[in-house]
């Protein structure tokens, strides 16, 4: 039975033990929790007993107490779903505390893989081969964590909000990013932010005070972690070689192909062309080659591209609509589904569907929405652009992107989308042409609005060799 006041610390926390299978004791004044393995065995301890890990009363330092001379152990929740651990499909977060992972799985039932560690860095210990702990062992990576399948698999480290002021806890974020990359993974930080007035968050204070959809956007948005290549292309510490051989340089640019934050790849290539010494938009130049298929060959062609779909004309994006490299302006009176039919360009292009009983080549489109507020994010999740209750949708910033905040009178936002294009986008559309010079005082009835505006968005559009509505 557990007491009042370690009720009391659950149900802050968004957690109903109920709900746990007698994961959570009551030991004095310490809540206990039981650390199971994936099918729900309990571990053991040095004396063979449960292992536990004991919840201080009153609260000091540390929090959490694991047994003593039995090493650590990662924490995998009742509430995980089955096959989640094993699916590289699935995003694994790895966070600080047990209490946190039953609250995210309380919280957000499905989607992402949550897995407790004891300790930001209680993620190696002393055991032996035969599990065995000795204080005189090398530590080493936990063989608990090392079992879950990691190659192509997002891993997300999700700490407490004061990392960034919290020395030892970035560096074991890094430690972490380091491990699992070595491991195939690939690594990325999510940020909690703390309160206005400065409270600390933890994951389960951000689900108690925000809920699981705010969650839900920061595990989605978060950040590389550490250089954005395979453990082989880096240092044993995680940082860029200042030599590559050419077989390595061409691992490398694939590698950078695949990454689709325009910062992260700008940032990179920045410090690989110090390194390396070669320059900068020659870097870039090959990544987007790299991205367009082009091969040793050059220009010269190779046996497979003859066998080409005779069904879809490389000269269009939209058949007798869209010409490639070539940008097209649509004008109508408000509310005849000006936006929707851009919209539906778009998913025809992401997907490589037919559009108006055309055959549609496979691409990715970025969708500037300056002006519908709210309501877009209800139309993308209808055409299919976004996540849904209904679909599972195409994975923003992968098959397809926006911004809703584009300025064409900022330069570095015009240099970013130049960026963005070249490397990424297939398709840009606009949506409006008036927003987007909102910022610029030019009259869209005026005759300046078509020079001002309209050619100089087309041109640097059709400049990176790229099309345009």
């Amino acid at each position: 039975m557990k007491s009042s006041e370690h009720l009391a610390y659950l149900k802050e926390r968004g957690v109903d033990p109920a709900r746990l299978g007698g994961r959570y004791s009551t030991e004095g004044s310490d809540l206990c929790i039981l650390y199971c393995d994936p099918q729900g065995k309990p571990y053991k301890d040095s004396r063979g007993n449960p292992y536990r890990v004991r919840r201080l009363f009153p609260t000091g330092k540390p929090k959490f107490k694991a047994p003593p001379a039995s090493g650590s152990r990662p924490y995998f929740s009742p509430l995980m779903p089955e096959g989640y651990l094993d699916n590289i499909n699935i995003p694994l977060v790895l966070i600080e505390g047990p209490v946190k992972v039953d609250s995210c799985y309380q919280n957000i039932p499905t989607g992402y893989c949550f897995v407790g560690l004891t300790g930001t860095w209680n993620t190696k210990d002393r055991r032996d081969e035969n599990g065995v702990w000795n204080n005189k062992n090398e530590t080493r990576l936990l063989p608990e964590l090392k079992a879950i399948p990691m190659r192509g698999r997002k891993v997300i480290i999700l700490f407490d909000s004061d990392i960034e002021n919290n020395i030892s806890v970035d560096q074991a974020a890094t430690d972490i990013g380091n491990w699992t990359r070595k491991l195939g993974a690939k690594p990325h930080r999510g940020t909690l932010p703390s309160e206005p007035d400065g409270s600390k968050n933890g994951a389960d204070d951000f689900l108690v005070r925000h809920g699981g959809s705010a969650l839900e956007d920061l595990l989605d948005s978060a950040e590389i972690e550490g250089w954005p290549l395979p453990a082989a292309l880096l240092t044993h510490n995680g940082d860029l070689k200042k030599i590559y051989t050419p077989g390595e340089l061409k691992r490398l640019t694939r590698s950078l192909a695949e990454v689709g934050d325009v910062k992260t790849i700008d940032s990179t290539c920045q410090v690989l062309a110090t390194k390396l010494r070669i320059p900068f938009d020659q870097l870039l130049a090959d990544i987007d080659d790299c991205r367009a298929g082009t091969t040793e060959y050059g220009f010269l062609g190779r046996a497979e591209d003859l066998e080409g779909d005779d069904d879809i004309d490389s000269s269009w994006v939209m058949p007798y609509l869209l010409p490639k490299e070539e940008t097209i302006v649509i004008s109508a009176d408000p509310g005849t589904g000006k936006s929707l039919l851009c919209y539906s360009i778009a998913h025809a292009v992401a997907t490589g569907s037919d559009f108006l009983g055309f055959p549609v080549a496979k691409g990715v489109p970025l969708i500037l929405q300056l002006e519908e507020g709210g309501s877009f994010k209800r139309r993308f999740k209808a055409i299919g652009l976004a996540r849904s209750e209904f679909h599972p949708g195409l994975e923003l910033n992968k098959e397809w992107y926006f911004s809703p905040k584009f300025d064409l009178a900022k330069n570095r936002h015009v240099e970013q989308l130049k960026l963005l294009i070249r490397n990424n986008i297939d398709l840009v559309i606009v949506d409006s042409a008036r927003a987007v010079a909102r910022s610029m005082n030019v009259d869209e009835n005026h005759a300046e609005f078509g020079k001002r505006v309209i050619r100089k968005i087309a041109k640097f559009i059709n400049d990176c060799g790229k099309s345009g509505v």
